[in-house]
């Protein structure tokens, strides 16, 4: 397999559209890499620049330390798949697993030695001999992917490939992938907008929005420390809330006000609100609907009516009125709720994320206080 290296990678149409802005990004060897973000965010334009589909506008583009600005797609080394299996539907299974090498007149016996060892992986030796026509969704993406495997190639793109099929075979495919990079130890990029394949099968996500790269880190680490509200509002789901506030500081006392209403913050998010000079300014505080509890976890409560509640099996997703804002909860379905009744929840202090209100960026993770307690003794 192979590095990839992205510097300073820019596509602009035309028309002027800056699709992609200033990507720079290190894929090491063996990495299971997602771009994520919602619909039009450029993910999809840097992975076809990856493929060669698309001419860079500006940067560089490295495969395994070798220059691929001028070089031809078929000359990349690369195996796509795409969303929409793109198979030959005149052709059975076994030939349009075998189709690549066969034109590149590769021996016969290597051709059926390579697609019966991508058979066995994705469990398509029954298969062989049907046309597309005869199989499921789940198993095209299968025979899509098993063509990829047989060229063994250095780097494995992915575009999106399960948007296509129900929920169930979207688990179901999600598993196949997981294991499919565990087996082969392949380098794979992979673009989705579902934050939740993201999170399930990055070893690393590069999150994006607008054509830039808002955050790349492993999926704990953007899912407790988000570097800014797009991060935190994009990666979890249901979505983080977000109760904006403004920051009251009296010598070492500090609140958090909405609408007359007060939080108190512990000692580490109190600290960083006093260094970064936060009196009378306005800051938001993030909380997941995971970290609103029932039961008292500490003195600061939001209190509102129930407008909206969902049924999700072990949990219920619960949405309340809070002054001119919805809050969103997740609850035990143990839990008696009803419809257009108060509910009183307790914020867990020990899970809110505060940021600036003006530039969006992260001020201070409660989950890092012990970190930086270990930090400082250290």
């Amino acid at each position: 397999m192979a590095k990839v290296k992205l510097e300073h990678i820019k596509k602009i149409y035309p028309n002027g559209f800056e699709a992609v802005k200033d990507f720079s990004l290190d894929i090491e060897d063996e990495e299971f890499v997602i771009f994520v973000g919602p619909s039009g965010c450029g993910k999809t334009t840097t992975l076809r620049m990856i493929a060669g589909l698309e001419q860079l506008s500006e940067g560089e583009l490295w495969i395994d330390e070798k220059r691929m600005n001028d070089v031809e797609p078929r000359d990349r080394d690369i195996a796509m798949v795409f969303q929409s299996y793109a198979l030959y539907p005149h052709m059975s299974v076994y030939d349009n697993m075998a189709f690549a090498l066969k034109l590149k007149h590769i021996d016969k016996k290597i051709i059926e030695e390579a697609v019966m060892h991508a058979a066995d992986i994705l469990n398509l030796k029954e298969l062989l001999k049907r046309k597309p026509s005869q199989l499921s969704g789940g198993q095209r993406q299968r025979v899509a992917m098993g063509r990829a495997i047989v060229r063994n190639p250095k780097v494995f793109l992915m575009d999106e490939p399960l948007s296509n099929l129900d929920a169930k075979l979207r688990v179901q495919m999600r598993s196949e992938i997981y294991k499919l990079h565990q087996r082969l130890k392949a380098t794979i990029i992979y673009v989705t907008h579902d934050q939740t394949e993201a999170m399930t099968l990055g070893t690393r996500i590069v999150v994006m929005d607008k054509g830039e790269i808002m955050q790349q880190d492993t999926p704990m680490n953007l899912y407790h420390r988000p570097q800014n509200c797009f991060v935190a509002g994009f990666i979890g789901s249901p979505q983080m809330n977000f109760i904006e506030t403004l920051c009251m500081i009296d010598e070492n006392q500090v609140y958090l006000m909405h609408q007359g209403q007060s939080f108190e913050v512990s000692s580490y998010l109190k600290e960083k609100l006093i260094k970064g000079n936060y009196h009378e300014k306005e800051v938001i505080l993030g909380i997941r609907p995971e970290d609103l509890k029932i039961q008292a976890v500490s003195q600061n409560s939001i209190q509102g009516k129930i407008i909206i509640k969902e049924l999700l099996g072990y949990e219920t997703s619960v949405r309340m009125a809070f002054y001119e804002k919805e809050i969103t909860a997740m609850v035990s379905s143990e839990e008696v709720i009803h419809m257009d009744h108060e509910l009183k929840l307790y914020l867990d202090m020990n899970h809110v994320h505060l940021f600036d209100a003006q530039t969006k960026q992260a001020i201070a993770h409660a989950v890092d206080a012990d970190l930086d307690v270990k930090g400082r003794n250290n």
